[in-house]
């Protein structure tokens, strides 16, 4: 595998795929309280912020107490949010999946 190609690949195609979700459900950045990604890597998290122009506290990350714990990490992040009351009813967040054969996927959910 060509490690520069997958980065480049998880950066540039997760945030493409975010962009497409908003514009399909007609929802904007700012609405959405939190990204959870899946927790691969934190430099990929921290770029993927970057370039969707936020704040890296909005996307929640736990990769550095729990580290990559594959297709388990977004339930995992999800749980310790609601443990530490992070999220509402109401509120709007963005679970977005990557990883293995290339793929990756997002979904837009109201709690």
């Amino acid at each position: 595998m060509d490690g520069k190609a997958i980065y480049k690949y998880a950066i540039t195609d997760t945030v493409k795929n975010i962009e497409e979700l908003l514009q399909q459900e007609k929802e904007e950045l700012r609405n959405i309280k939190y990204i959870v990604p899946h927790q691969s890597n934190i430099r990929i998290i921290k770029q993927i912020a970057e370039r969707l122009k936020i704040k890296e506290e909005k996307i929640y990350t736990n990769i550095e107490q729990v580290g990559n714990t594959f297709c388990a990490s977004i339930p995992i992040a999800l749980e310790e949010m609601f443990e530490k009351k992070l999220l509402n009813q109401n509120d709007n967040i963005i679970l977005l999946g990557y990883g293995g054969g290339l793929n990756l996927g997002s979904i837009l959910l109201q709690i």
